[in-house]
């Protein structure tokens, strides 16, 4: 299975999460909305005040790009399929 990197943050990377091993380039996708979502919610410090200028990349060991979205794309995309279910989503 193939190994992705997860970086966010606003002109440096704020935040790394390497080495995740996940199937393929669409659960990578899916995996960076809910990383993306998760420290929008709960980790909001990260980024000084400023999520709304973070975005979040995902790359593979090789370095070569998957996914690159904002932050705030992320969360909205989490949001609403949050709503889809039925389920609340609650921003902090």
């Amino acid at each position: 299975m193939p190994c992705y990197t997860f970086l966010v943050g606003n002109k440096k990377v704020t935040c790394e999460k390497p080495d995740v091993v996940l199937p393929d380039h669409e659960a990578a996708r899916e995996y960076a909305i809910d990383f993306a979502s998760e420290l929008f919610q709960y980790h909001h410090e990260l980024c000084s005040g400023e999520w709304h200028l973070c975005s979040i990349h995902v790359r593979t060991d090789a370095h070569e790009p998957v996914f690159s979205t904002t932050v705030v794309h992320a969360a909205l995309i989490e949001r609403n399929a949050m709503r889809r279910l039925g389920r609340e989503w609650v921003a902090n």
